[in-house]
């Protein structure tokens, strides 16, 4: 899994987004966008990055379904919709770039990709050495001639 939790704190391109208010629940207490994601399993800072980087439009109606969804949601696909076309507003604008977590996580991906690639090389390698048979080790290879004193050689 990416680090997320310890660096993500400082991305203040996403922390507007993920710390905003999305409501009261039927507790009293206020819901927050990141226990909202993390409730539906979903990485924040990961998705909160992937939302800034649609389009306006289709980042609204993915967050709307996304409240609407959430397990024991008290908000109707309507009011979700109200909701996230507050919310969106506090992501970052599209033509920043991805934030910080988007590019480590892409990163990331490519340090395990290549981790990956290597381990399979030098497992294949050892195979290669182990099954290889070991000439070093063994008596030197005799002719048969060398085997039958007999032969008068």
């Amino acid at each position: 899994m990416a680090e997320h939790a310890v660096f993500a704190l400082a991305q203040s391109d996403l922390s507007g987004f993920l710390f905003a208010d999305i409501g009261v629940e039927d507790s009293g207490m206020p819901l927050r966008v990141i226990s909202a994601l993390a409730r539906l399993g979903l990485d924040p800072w990961q998705e909160a990055g992937r939302l800034a980087g649609l389009p306006q439009p289709d980042a609204l109606n993915e967050l709307a379904g996304l409240i609407a969804t959430m397990p024991l949601s008290r908000w109707s696909l309507a009011d979700a919709r109200s909701i996230a076309a507050r919310l969106v507003l506090l992501l970052p604008k599209r033509n920043s770039g991805p934030s910080l977590v988007v590019m480590r996580t892409r990163l990331n991906r490519r340090q395990m990709i290549f981790a990956v690639v290597a381990a399979a090389m030098i497992i294949a390698g050892a195979v290669f050495l182990i099954a290889a048979p070991d000439n070093a080790t063994g008596p030197p290879p005799t002719s048969p001639a060398q085997d039958h004193p007999d032969t008068g050689n």
